[in-house]
This record gives C-alpha cells, structure tokens and sequence, in this order.
C-alpha cells in the first residue's frame, strides 16, 4: 500500500490557509468569560480573552475567533461537550487551557494555528475518537502541558520529523503518524463485504468491483476502507444512516461510492478520496450537513460525479481549473465550498 499524505480524517482535515481562516466564528455556541493577564513566563502575549461553550451540548463543528476584545484568544471550557465533532481554532488563537475538550468523546479533528503559545495539558482526556490534529506552523515556542495529547504526539511534533503538519492515529490508539495516514489499516470490523460484480464498460475502465456495506448502522468514529479486495478495486455501497461515523478514508485502489451510500450521516465531518476513484454517484451525501472536509488525492480527470454527489457546488469547483487535488471545505450546512 503506498503512502500517500493525509490531509482529516476525520474531521476537517485541512492543510491550507485561507479557506480555513476566513471561516466565521461560530459565536452561538460560544460564551465569552474574561480577558485576564497572562504569565509573563507562560506566553509573550500579556492578555487573552477566554471562551467556554455556551452549553454542554454543542454539536458539529466549532470555530474559535482568533481574537476578541482586541487580545488573542484562549479555548477554556469546552468539557463533555460529547456532540462536538470538530474544532478550528482560528489564527490569533494563543492557547487551549487544561481540560478544555476533556471528554468530548465524538471529537475527531482540531486544527492548531501557528499563533499558538501553550497547550496545557490534559487537555484530550477521553477524546479516544479524536484522530486528527493539524498544527498550521513550526511553533518552535509551542510549550505543552503533561499529557496535553493522548499519546505521544506532544514527542512528535517536537521532534525534528515534526513541525507544520497533520498527525493522525487510529481512535484510542498512543502511536500518531505525520501526513501518513493511508498505512491505516482496514477497520474490517466495521464492514460487510456484499459480492463482487462486474462493472459497466461506460462507467470504468475496471471491469469487476468488490463492493462493501456498513457491518451494522451504529458503527462509529473512523471508517478506513480497502483499496483492494480479492484483487479487485473496492466500492462504497450502504453505509446510510450511520449517525454515530464521523470520518471516512477511502485507500488507494476504491474506484467508487454508490448512489446514497453515506446519506444520512449526521456526524460525519470528512472524507478522504484516492486518486483512483472512478465515480462517486449520488446523491451520496444527502443530509450530511456536518460535513465540511473533502480531500481528493489526485487529479482524477476521467472522474465522474452523479447528480448532486455532493452537497453543493463541491463537484463543479473540483472539475474547474481551479480545482483538482486538495482539500475543500465548508461552513456546516453551506453550499458554497472553498479549496485550501
């Protein structure tokens, strides 16, 4: 299997810059607590404004501003806030403080920006499902608390292999790789495989597929599908109301996602698409209003999207000029999607 740069799992898994910060802060599910003075020794910043969640039960996607009051910004208080999916904490952002996603079990993805000046710690207790964290710069400054991650990511991005970068890891697990996340292996336990069948010629130059289903619709977390079983490429056929999946990477060698195949997927936050996907029909994704990250790893001139395969104009912005390999994201629930 090659390896091949992941950008989300779940998530949001985004790389770039401008899309990503030129989000609006999601101040509805925010509460304002203070500015305060900082520690000299803790931060050159001498004031930040502190946020906690506006109630417990937050959900989808939460966008941190990276300033307020005039300061940088803290993320506070956001505990068992267990329908948080995804955090974006926007550039400005100076620190996250102890406990402030502890216990925030349906967190999958955070995105770190390079204004960042402390991450006490712990500050991920029992965020078994969060999988993906993207630091945006080298913060050679970055000080983190004990135990800030789960694991041994804190290690890693102070190593010289780390720095700027998304880092991901199977849920629960203490090992995280750097942009490496296609050496995943299959979560087999998650699928059912339903035949193998021949394909249309006019659809794809593969003439036979593998094709898989959800083992059962409570399957949560991370969803990593084969590339290649019984030496055919694989499809992406029943995994609908899968309410509880947040992320899903497809690995290299599926050629395709079926009609309706993660339609009604509440929580699910992104997908990652192999340079060797053929097709994605649709609607695939109807009523998947939380998801806000899409990468395609290649080029993939010869793909074919199906009537409204995604939400959106994401289908049109890829086969632009403008589009092709990336990331592409959106607000939660929006139509209009931006290419990192």
């Amino acid at each position: 299997m090659n390896k091949k740069t992941l950008l989300s799992m779940a998530m949001l898994v985004i790389i770039g810059t401008s899309a990503v910060f030129a989000q609006q802060p999601t101040m509805d599910k925010l509460k304002w607590i203070d500015s305060y003075s900082v520690n000299a020794n803790e931060s050159s910043t001498r004031k930040r404004d502190r946020f906690q969640a506006a109630n417990n039960t937050i959900s989808g996607v939460l966008v941190l501003p990276g300033t307020y009051n005039g300061n940088p910004t803290e993320a506070k208080n956001f505990q068992n806030c267990t329908q948080l999916t995804s955090v974006i904490l926007l550039d400005g952002t100076a620190a996250i403080a102890t406990s402030a996603f502890n216990n925030c079990t349906n967190l999958t993805s955070i995105i770190i920006p390079a204004s960042m000046n402390i991450i006490d710690g712990p500050s991920f207790a029992n965020c078994n499902n969060l999988t993906s964290v993207t630091f945006k710069g080298n913060v050679v400054s970055l000080r983190f608390g004990n135990n800030a991650f789960p694991g041994d990511l804190a290690t890693l991005f102070k190593s010289a292999a780390g720095g700027a970068g998304t880092y991901t890891r199977a849920a629960g697990s203490n090992n995280w790789k750097k942009g490496d996340a296609e050496t995943l292996l299959p979560t087999m336990d998650k699928l059912k495989w339903i035949d193998s069948y021949s394909v249309n010629a006019n659809e794809s130059s593969t003439r036979k597929r593998d094709r898989f289903q959800a083992a059962n619709n409570t399957i949560s977390g991370v969803l990593v599908i084969p590339g290649t079983y019984n030496g055919n490429p694989t499809e992406a056929k029943n995994f609908q109301n899968c309410t509880q999946l947040t992320s899903v990477i497809l690995l290299d060698g599926t050629a395709a996602i079926a009609t309706s195949a993660f339609n009604g997927c509440t929580n699910l936050t992104s997908i990652t698409i192999p340079a060797s996907m053929n097709i994605i029909d649709g609607p695939s994704f109807a009523n998947c209003n939380n998801l806000t990250s899409v990468t395609f790893k290649g080029n993939v001139v010869s793909l074919r999207f199906g009537n409204n395969a995604f939400p959106g104009d994401l289908a049109t912005l890829f086969k632009s000029a403008a589009g092709g390999a990336g990331t592409y994201t959106r607000a939660a629930g929006s139509n209009n999607w931006k290419k990192q």
